[in-house]
């Protein structure tokens, strides 16, 4: 990964890192007579730059070419012997010429997209908007000031960040003169173009103080409503206005944006990591619950299959206590119905025991210490289980236990 961008050791000085203005005033102004002025306004100097204040030359309002004119015809008119009819045209021509002479003295053209600062005994008066005015001949018409949005570029080289990182910062803002009485009053043009580099580089730096790096990078080429309300607030004293505030670039120091971008990358593969282990642990978690879940299952089923088979196993036991009982009942009811049949039964089986005894001779049945009627004994067995009975029929059965030969 590639190492952080590193701050110089040491600080880099002000006067270093200041920029005055290119190598040209942004801001002009020059000195006409009122009636150049909109020619001025309207021209551009070698430089490509228009005036914002045009100076009015003081040299009076009346046309005295015209006056001279007027006083030569209404001479020529009373003195020449011209007629009556000439000399009456002649003072008419002279009166039109005095008139015309005179009427901007008090009719002052003011050009479109400028305002003109009026003073009177050398005290600001008021401002007048563009078009004819009226204004009286012992006042005067001192500045015009530019109405139309003035553009203004500075450059705050080795600006630092919030983490030191020292970049040069290129802006471009727009301003208005609101006030210009105060504007022409305070400052000249040029004066003022000093002053905007001065708060635009003051105003720059103060707020890339407080923005990380990356963070800065990212305003170029947007409008910045805090940079504007900074300036608004420095200029507000000379009747300005800043309209819009534009972050035309931002330039990093040399291998910051390499810097940058490996950080980026390194940040997107630490994120994708984390969720490929996020995701692997969220599969895991599945996979143990599903398994927690079949166990459950396999658990349930097993209850239930062990318990339906206790209770089939438990059925059987009461159908075989109820078929045993019906027997025994039966076989009670059976006995107590025919007795003589019972008896005959019984020495029956008496008799054939015997007679299977007889044909054994090799044994010889020994039952208790008192004897017995072995007839009787084996007898029995007719009312023994099937496997019992198989045995005392068999002939080899005086080699069981119990047989002596």
């Amino acid at each position: 990964m590639t190492e952080p961008y590193a701050a110089p050791a040491e600080p880099v000085e002000l006067e270093e890192a200041l920029v005055t203005a290119p190598s040209y005033v942004q801001l002009t102004q020059q000195r006409v007579s009122l009636r150049r002025a909109a020619e001025v306004f309207a021209s551009p100097d070698d430089a490509g730059r228009y005036p914002i204040v045009v100076l009015i030359k003081q040299g009076g309002r009346f046309q005295v070419e015209l006056l001279i004119v007027a006083a030569a015809v209404a001479a020529a008119a009373v003195l020449l012997p011209l007629g009556p009819v000439l000399t009456i045209a002649g003072i008419v021509a002279a009166v039109a010429l005095l008139v015309g002479g005179s009427a901007r003295a008090v009719l002052v053209p003011v050009p479109e997209g400028t305002q003109a600062v009026l003073a009177e005994r050398g005290r600001f008066l008021r401002v007048a908007g563009p078009g004819v005015q009226r204004v009286p001949p012992t006042v005067v018409v001192t500045h015009l000031v530019t109405t139309r949005e003035i553009p203004f570029g500075a450059l705050v080289r080795a600006a630092p960040t919030a983490d030191d990182v020292r970049v040069d910062i290129e802006i471009l803002f727009t301003f208005q003169i609101q006030e210009p009485g105060k504007f022409v009053y305070n400052t000249t043009a040029p004066d003022f173009d000093a002053v905007c580099l001065g708060s635009a580089q003051a105003t720059v730096r103060e707020i890339a103080r407080s923005v990380k790096s990356e963070t800065i990078l990212d305003m170029v080429g947007r409008e910045s409503d805090t940079v504007r309300e900074a300036l608004s607030s420095a200029l507000e004293r000379y009747g300005v206005g800043v309209t819009r505030v534009l972050v035309v670039r931002v330039d990093p120091p040399p291998g910051f944006l390499a810097t940058r971008e490996a950080r980026r990358l390194a940040i997107i593969r630490t994120t994708q990591q984390e969720e490929e282990a996020g995701l692997d642990r969220r599969v895991q978690a599945d996979r143990d619950a599903l398994a927690r879940q079949e166990a459950q299952a396999r658990f349930e089923r097993q209850k239930e299959q062990a318990e339906l088979a206790a209770a089939i196993r438990r059925r059987e036991i009461e159908l075989e206590a109820d078929t045993e009982a019906l027997r025994l009942e039966k076989l009670q009811e059976r006995l107590a119905a025919f007795p003589e049949a019972a008896r005959w039964d019984w020495a029956g089986e008496r008799l054939k025991v015997a007679r299977k005894l007889a044909g054994n001779s090799r044994a010889m049945l020994h039952l208790g210490g008192g004897g017995g009627d072995v007839a009787d004994v084996l007898a029995a067995g007719a009312f023994m289980e099937p496997g019992v009975r198989e045995a005392a029929d068999d002939p080899a059965a005086g080699d069981a236990p119990g047989a002596k030969g």
